[in-house]
């Protein structure tokens, strides 16, 4: 699915989008916590790596 290859690329979108089906049991997800932690982690992680290391074109000159 198209979610997992973006995740398994650090895509925040797809790495949030997966959390929440675990978290809030959508599109007959069961529920997981401990999955939609581990979802939610590592799109903090990316979001800060991101922060801190931005990609050429996306910082304000």
């Amino acid at each position: 699915e198209l979610l997992f290859t973006g995740a398994l690329l650090n895509d925040r979108i797809s790495l949030l989008a997966l959390g929440h089906r675990h978290f809030y049991e959508l599109d007959g997800v069961p529920i997981d916590y401990d999955i939609a932690y581990v979802y939610y982690q590592q799109m903090a992680e990316t979001s800060r790596q991101e922060l801190y290391n931005p990609k050429a074109g996306e910082v304000f000159e």
